[in-house]
């Protein structure tokens, strides 16, 4: 499975063109676009898609940190989160969780 999110359904309805989720089913992906711009709990939502495990990857493209905060949430037993948005903001920062569940 591959869930990505957004907040903008214009960047999302893009990413479904250019990798439409029929195509990505015919090699055996189950790939889910969320819009999470009005979900209330966001790691809550996402980490249902999984039955609750979490993911075992979660790649974050940018330098917000709620969003950086969030993907350390959803992150699965032993997962590995890729930051890949530099920040221009020397003082950005944001909470992670270095303990095992």
């Amino acid at each position: 499975m591959i869930v990505v999110t957004d907040v903008n359904e214009d960047r999302l309805a893009r990413a479904q063109v250019i990798f439409p989720p029929a195509e990505a089913k015919k090699a055996g992906i189950d790939l889910i676009f969320v819009n999470t711009r009005d979900i209330g709990d966001v790691p809550r939502y996402l980490k249902d898609l999984t039955g609750g495990t979490g993911f075992d990857d979660v790649h974050v493209y940018a330098s917000v940190r709620t969003v950086v905060e969030q993907a350390d949430q959803i992150l699965g037993r032993d997962g590995c989160l890729n930051f890949f948005a530099g920040p221009t903001d020397t003082a950005f920062s944001g909470l992670l969780n270095y303990a095992a569940d």
